[in-house]
């Protein structure tokens, strides 16, 4: 009932159709009857739709299908591989500590060095990331207002000098976009703040599929994402900086 991408993908479905015209609709049954859990099926979508076939699948298979699933599974419930549980999280805790130190110890711009925090859980880096999408908004912020500030000192300084602004007002547009004044903002803290987000979200992935192989230790896309993560991840802890 989950996919490969780990989206749950099942459906409750009626063995004895809801309404008149539907797969082995039972006129006789009440509505009661009709949604009452005896008369309800789980089923994936491709299941769904081949047990159209109400030749092949009739009310009694659907039945017996379904007592013989709710009989296996309620007789075998869910275990964790314990023994690949701790083998992720054994394998994970010690590539942390590995990425600390290279950080730490071993970045090639130290001072211009973006901080990298292994002991964040998935939720204080979600946290992080958020900040870091309010200070997007603090920037912009701060540029507009600095734009209207500068049109409005260039009028005043016109004004205080006897000088005519028509030319300045009418053609806004052309007069406004004093972009070197916003240099700094615009040049180094937007893209620092971008390379901060960058590698939060990225340190998020590699902690949420750390938590989510440890119950799901067979997915193969999940285990080849993290190892491509892994690396690309190790190799910006040494080598991501602020630009300055």
């Amino acid at each position: 009932m989950v996919n490969e991408r780990n989206l749950f993908v099942g459906q409750i479905c009626h063995i004895e159709a809801a309404e008149s015209g539907g797969e082995r609709y039972d006129p006789q049954q009440t509505d009661d009857e009709r949604r009452d859990y005896c008369n309800l099926i789980l089923m994936c979508y491709p299941h769904h739709v081949e047990t159209n076939d109400v030749e092949v699948y009739t009310v009694e298979i659907l039945k017996q299908t379904k007592e013989h699933h709710e009989r296996v599974f309620l007789s075998n419930p869910f275990k964790i591989d314990e023994t690949l549980l701790y083998k992720v999280t054994a394998e994970m805790e010690g590539y942390w500590d590995r990425v600390d130190k290279l950080h730490r110890l071993s970045h090639q711009t130290p001072d211009l060095a973006i901080q990298v925090d292994t002991t964040q859980s998935y939720a204080d880096l979600n946290e992080k990331a958020k900040g870091l999408l309010g200070e997007f908004h603090r920037l912009a912020d701060y540029i507009t207002n600095q734009e209207d500030e500068i049109y409005a000192e260039l009028l005043s300084f016109l004004a205080s000098h006897g000088i005519n602004d028509e030319l300045i007002t009418s053609n806004s547009r052309i007069f406004r976009p004093y972009s070197l004044r916003n240099w700094e903002p615009l040049t180094l803290g937007f893209e620092n703040t971008s390379r901060k987000l960058f590698l939060l979200l990225m340190q998020m992935e590699l902690q949420f599929l750390t938590d989510h192989l440890k119950v799901n230790p067979r997915n193969q896309d999940a285990r080849r994402r993290l190892d491509l993560l892994k690396d690309e991840f190790e190799r910006l802890a040494v080598s991501a900086i602020h630009m300055d």
